[in-house]
C-alpha cells in the first residue's frame, strides 16, 4: 500500500450484482489518484467509447482525490464524478451524431473523506440493476440494497433515509457500533440523484449534504438510468502519511498566514468566507479537512451549504426601475424567494447551471415575450405551450416551484427542458436560429456562459475539453500591480510573459495581426491553455486540491501580494504521498491525462470540425447574450506594441480567421496533428500511452508523424 491511499478501487456491476476490487497500482504510478485514476480506469472497462451514456456498460466514477481524508488544508475533500455524460454534446445532437461526451464534474464535502477512511481509493459502477438500489458501504463490507423507500425521494429525504437506515436507530452523535468492531458517531456520506435524474434528464445533478453537488455531465441520470438511486459510504479507518509532522505543520503555516478572522475581518490575511445571503443569522462551514469554511448555515435551514450558481439559479437583484416583464432583467421578487427556489432546485437534483438566472431563463424570457411560447400552445396561437409553469408569474415562488417541478417530473414544457435548453432548442428545431440571433447563451456543447469571453482562455480549454472548465486559478486581480501579476504567472508557468496578453482584433478588425502574433490567437496563447489544461488536471482535479483556494498565485490581503502556492500544494503531496513531484513534474502528469481523455473522445467521433463556438462568438454583442458578468469586469493584461497594459474587454469577440490560426498553434503546442487535432503515436508513447495509440491505429484516428 502506497502513502496516501488504500490500495484498492470498488468495481460494481449492477447488472451482474458482482462486487469487485482493482488494485490502485495498476494506474496510480502514472496517474496519481481522483481525475487521473479515474480516466486510466475507464480507459480500460468501457470497451466501447462509442455507446452512450445511458448504455448500461458505461461505467460511472467516484473518487476521492489524491489526498482525500487527510488534514491537508483544502486539498482532501474533493471527489471527482467521470463517466460517458449524456449532457455536453457537439449542437445540434442529430446532426453530428454524439450523443454525450466523455466528461467529468466534481463536489465537496464528506464523500472523499469518508471513502477514503473506509478503505476505499474510488468507487466504479457499471451495468444496470433491475430494480432501483443504493450502494451501501461500510469499510470493506459492500452491499446493494432495495431501493424501495428510498427511490422517488428527493436528495435530502434520500440522504436521511439511508442515514436512518445504515445507523440502524442510533442517534446522531451517540456511538455507533460497527460489524468489524469499529465504532463512530457519524453519519454516512452519501451522493445522490434526484427525481431529476430517476426521469432520466440530461441535467440530473448528483448531490451531497446540504449542497455539495457534481451537475456538469448529467450524472444524476446517468444514476437514474442504472437505476441507481445513491452511493452511500461510512469508514472508521484511516490515511497513512508519510510525514505526519511536517503535514500538519503545513496545515498551520497556511491557517497562521493566510487565514480569515471572523470576529475582526480587517485582519484577515485571505478574504473572508462566505456568499449568498444575509436573510437571517448564519455561520460558517466547511468541507472536511479545510480550514477556511467558505459556506454558511442558517438559522432556519433553509439555503444549506449553498454557493456559486445553485444559490442563485433564481437570484433575487431586482432594481426598483425594471419591469416585471424585462427579459433583460430577471430577478426574484425577494431573497426569501431565491432561497427557496435554490431549495427546490437541490431537492429535486437539477444542475443550477442549466436553469440559470442571467443565461438560460433570459432565453425563454425571449421566447415568451414574442409569443413563441405562451399556455395553451397552439390553440392559442403559441408555437410552444408553457404549461404547467406560469411564465405571467415570472419573479414568483409560483413560477420558480412549477419549473422545477415540471423538470424533474417531465411535466409539459418541462419535458423537454429536462433535455437541457438547448436540448429544448433541438427538438422544436430552433437551436441554429436562436443561437444565431443570440438568444441562447451557449457557446459549445450546449454549456452556458460562464467567464468564457472576454475570459477566453476558459473558452479555449472548454471547447477542446468537454465542458466549461470552471477553474479558476487563472486569475487577473485588478488591486495587484500589472508588473507583479506578469513577473508571478511567469515564475509559477515558466512561460514567456506575452502567454498572458489578451490583446484582441477589436471591434473593427483592425488589430487581428497583433492579436495573432502576440495575443489571444498567438503561439504564446496556445501554450498559456495548454498549461492551464494540464495543471488542473493534475492539482486540481487529481490531487483534490479545492478549486476555490488552488492555485493562487497571489493573495491581495497581504502586503507583497505573494500566496503560499504553489509550494504549499507541492510540499502537501510530498508529505502525504512521500513521492517528491514537483510543480512541473505534476503539469506533465496533467498532459497525460489530458491526452487519454483527448482520445477517449476522439474514439467518441469528436473532431475538429466540433471545436469551433456558436455563431454568436464570432459578432458583436447585440443583446448581453455573451458577455459573461462574471468576467466582464476583471482587467485583462494586454501586450501592443511593445507596451504592457490592461483594461476591460466586455465587448470582446472571436474572429473565424485568428480562431482558426489559434487551433494550429494549439494543436502543435500539444503534439497533435495541426489539421486534424488527432494525437501522434510518437508524442503518446511519449506519455506511457502506446495502448492509447493501438486503439486510435485500429479505429483510423492515429495522426501520422
Amino acid at each position: 500500500m502506497a502513502y496516501g491511499q488504500s490500495g484498492k478501487i470498488l468495481y460494481v456491476d449492477l447488472t451482474t450484482r458482482v462486487i469487485d476490487t482493482i488494485p490502485t497500482a495498476n494506474y496510480s504510478d502514472l496517474f496519481g489518484g481522483g481525475h487521473g485514476l479515474a480516466s486510466a480506469l475507464m480507459w480500460d472497462k468501457i470497451k466501447d467509447k462509442t455507446i452512450t451514456g445511458f448504455d448500461p456498460a458505461n461505467v460511472v466514477t467516484v473518487f476521492p482525490g489524491w489526498l482525500g481524508g487527510t488534514v491537508a488544508p483544502g486539498i482532501g475533500p474533493r471527489s471527482e464524478v467521470q463517466g460517458i455524460g449524456i449532457y455536453e454534446h457537439p449542437v445540434p445532437r442529430r446532426e453530428h451524431g454524439i450523443d454525450g461526451l466523455f466528461t467529468r464534474s466534481g463536489f465537496g464535502g464528506r464523500w472523499s473523506t469518508q471513502c477514503k477512511m473506509a478503505g476505499w481509493d474510488g468507487v466504479a459502477v457499471t451495468g444496470k440493476a433491475s430494480v432501483p438500489v443504493w450502494i451501501n458501504i461500510v469499510n470493506d463490507t459492500v452491499t446493494i440494497e432495495d431501493g424501495e423507500g428510498v427511490w422517488g425521494l428527493d436528495t435530502m429525504e434520500a440522504q436521511q433515509e439511508i442515514w436512518r437506515r445504515v445507523r440502524a436507530g442510533t442517534r446522531w452523535g451517540h456511538w455507533m457500533s460497527l460489524e468489524d468492531k469499529s465504532y463512530t458517531t457519524q453519519r454516512p456520506a452519501v451522493v445522490t440523484c434526484g427525481p431529476c435524474g430517476e426521469n432520466l434528464s440530461r441535467i440530473g445533478s448528483l448531490v451531497h449534504d446540504g449542497s455539495h453537488g457534481a451537475g456538469q455531465g448529467g450524472f444524476g441520470g446517468v444514476f437514474g438510468s442504472k437505476n441507481l438511486k445513491a452511493i452511500s459510504v461510512l469508514g472508521t479507518g484511516n490515511v497513512e502519511v508519510a510525514d505526519p509532522q511536517g503535514l500538519l505543520e503545513l496545515r498551520l503555516k497556511q491557517k497562521y498566514e493566510q487565514h480569515h478572522n471572523v470576529d475582526d475581518p480587517d485582519l484577515s490575511t485571505q478574504s473572508n468566507p462566505g456568499v449568498g445571503y444575509q436573510f437571517e443569522m448564519t455561520r460558517t462551514v466547511g468541507c472536511t479537512g479545510c480550514w477556511r469554511n467558505c459556506l454558511r448555515r442558517g438559522q432556519s435551514g433553509a439555503f444549506p451549504e449553498a454557493k456559486c450558481i445553485i444559490s442563485y439559479w433564481y437570484k433575487y437583484y431586482k432594481d426598483e426601475g425594471q419591469a416585471d416583464t424585462d427579459p433583460n432583467a430577471p430577478a426574484a421578487s425577494t431573497m426569501e424567494c431565491q432561497l427557496k427556489a435554490h431549495d427546490w432546485a437541490q431537492r429535486m437534483g437539477i444542475n443550477g447551471a442549466d436553469i440559470n438566472v442571467t443565461k438560460n431563463q433570459r432565453y425563454l424570457l425571449h421566447l415568451y415575450a414574442n409569443g413563441v411560447i405562451g399556455p395553451g400552445g397552439t390553440a392559442n396561437g403559441y408555437d410552444i405551450d408553457t404549461d404547467p409553469v406560469p411564465f405571467d408569474r415570472y419573479h414568483t415562488l409560483d413560477f420558480a416551484r412549477s419549473l422545477v417541478k415540471s423538470i424533474a417530473y417531465r411535466e409539459g414544457i418541462g419535458d423537454a427542458l429536462a433535455e437541457g435548453v438547448i436540448g429544448f432548442a433541438e427538438q422544436h428545431n430552433r437551436e441554429h436560429l436562436d443561437l444565431a440571433n443570440q438568444w441562447v447563451a451557449s457557446p459549445w456543447f450546449g454549456q452556458m456562459q460562464h467567464w468564457s469571453l472576454p475570459g477566453a482562455n476558459w473558452a479555449y480549454a472548454g471547447v477542446m475539453g468537454s465542458r466549461d472548465v470552471n477553474s479558476h486559478s487563472m486569475g487577473y486581480s485588478g488591486s495587484v500591480p500589472l508588473d507583479t501579476i506578469l513577473d508571478g504567472w511567469a515564475e509559477v508557468t515558466s512561460l514567456d510573459e506575452k502567454c498572458f496578453s489578451h490583446t484582441w482584433q477589436e471591434v473593427d478588425g483592425s488589430n487581428l495581426d497583433n492579436a495573432i502574433a502576440t495575443g489571444i490567437y498567438s503561439p504564446y496563447y496556445a501554450k498559456m491553455v495548454a498549461w492551464f489544461r494540464r495543471n488542473s488536471d493534475f492539482w486540481q482535479q487529481s490531487v483534490g486540491c479545492c478549486d476555490s483556494l488552488y492555485f493562487k498565485p497571489f493573495n491581495t490581503r497581504v502586503d507583497d501580494f505573494r500566496s503560499l502556492s504553489p509550494d504549499m500544494e507541492v510540499n502537501c503531496l510530498k508529505a502525504v504521498t512521500g513521492r517528491d513531484i514537483s510543480w512541473h513534474e505534476g503539469d506533465e502528469i496533467g498532459r497525460r491525462i489530458w491526452n487519454i481523455d483527448r482520445a477517449f473522445r476522439i474514439l467518441q467521433g469528436k473532431t475538429t470540425e466540433h471545436e469551433v463556438f456558436a455563431p454568436y462568438y464570432y459578432e458583436a454583442d447585440i443583446l448581453g447574450t455573451r458577455s459573461s458578468e462574471e468576467a466582464s469586469g476583471t482587467q485583462y493584461p494586454f501586450y501592443q506594441d511593445g507596451v504592457w497594459d490592461r483594461k476591460r474587454m466586455r465587448e470582446m469577440f472571436l474572429d473565424h480567421e485568428g480562431w482558426a490560426a489559434y487551433k494550429e498553434a494549439y494543436y502543435a503546442e500539444e503534439g497533435w496533428d495541426t489539421t486534424s487535432g488527432f494525437p501522434k503515436r510518437s508524442g503518446l508513447e511519449a506519455l506511457s500511452l502506446g495502448y492509447v495509440a493501438d486503439e486510435l491505429e485500429a479505429a483510423g484516428k492515429l495522426a501520422a508523424e
